[in-house]
C-alpha cells in the first residue's frame, strides 16, 4: 500500500508539471519565453503545496534516508514518467496539438532541441537544473514565511528554465507532446536517463555543499557526524 500511494503521488506530480510545461510552451509560442520561464514555477509550487512526489525534489536527500529510499526514488521516477508522459499525450487530443498551430510548433521545437543535442550537453545542463531545484525545495522547507517560500521557488525555478537547463520530468512531457517516443524511442529513453543522472548529481552536490557550509561533516554513508 505504501508504494502504491507513492506511485499515485508521483503520477500526480507529473500531471502538475504539465501545467508549468504548458504555460511555458504557450509563452514560447508568443515570443514571451522569459515570462513563461518564471511562470513555469507554478508547477513546483503546486507540488510542494500538495506534498506530491517529484523525483528532482527528492533525490537531493538520498543520503539522509535509509538505503530503501532508493526503491522509493525508482517508484517516484516511474510515477513521474507516467504522469508527465500521460498528460503530454492527453494534450495531443486537444486543439493544442493542431499541427499548424503556434502552440504545437513551439512544443515540437522544444522536443527537437533536446533530441538534437549531445548527451554531454544534456548532462551538464541537467546538473545545473538539479542544483537550482534543490535550492528551491530546500528554501521552501527552511524558510518560515509563506511569502519567502514562494519567492525562493519562483526565482530558482524561473532561473533554470530561463537558462535552458534540463529538467528530466519536464522533458518527459515535451517528448510525449511531440510524440517523440514513437519516432525516437531509444534516443528519448537514453536522453532521459542522462538527464536523470545530471539532475541527481546537481541536487546531491548542493546538498553536500550546504552540509559543509553549515559546519556539519558528511560521512561516506551520507550521515552527519
Amino acid at each position: 500500500m505504501k508504494y502504491l500511494k507513492l506511485l499515485i503521488s508521483a503520477i500526480f506530480a507529473g500531471l502538475m508539471l504539465c501545467i508549468g510545461c504548458s504555460v511555458f510552451i504557450g509563452a514560447v509560442a508568443f515570443d514571451a519565453r522569459f515570462i513563461g520561464s518564471f511562470f513555469f514555477s507554478v508547477a513546483l509550487i503546486l507540488i510542494l503545496l500538495t506534498g506530491t512526489a517529484l523525483y528532482t525534489g527528492k533525490i537531493g536527500y538520498v543520503f539522509e534516508n535509509k538505503p530503501s529510499f532508493i526503491l522509493d526514488l525508482l517508484i517516484i521516477w516511474i510515477g513521474n514518467l507516467i504522469g508527465a508522459t500521460g498528460s503530454g499525450y492527453l494534450l495531443r487530443l486537444t486543439r493544442s496539438a493542431n499541427p499548424t498551430g503556434a502552440f504545437y510548433q513551439a512544443g515540437l521545437a522544444l522536443s527537437e532541441a533536446r533530441l538534437n543535442d549531445s548527451y554531454l550537453s544534456l548532462f551538464v545542463l541537467a546538473i545545473f537544473c538539479g542544483m537550482l531545484v534543490f535550492i528551491a525545495v530546500e528554501g521552501y522547507k527552511k524558510f518560515e514565511s509563506p511569502f519567502v517560500k514562494i519567492i525562493v521557488v519562483f526565482f530558482a525555478i524561473g532561473s533554470f528554465v530561463a537558462s535552458g537547463f534540463e529538467h528530466v520530468v519536464a522533458d518527459m512531457f515535451f517528448y510525449a507532446f511531440a510524440n517523440a517516443w514513437a519516432t525516437d524511442f531509444w534516443k528519448v529513453l537514453l536522453s532521459l536517463l542522462v538527464m536523470t543522472a545530471g539532475n541527481s548529481i546537481g541536487s546531491i552536490f548542493v546538498w553536500a555543499a550546504f552540509k559543509f557550509i553549515r559546519g556539519k561533516k558528511v560521512t561516506s554513508s551520507g550521515r552527519e557526524a
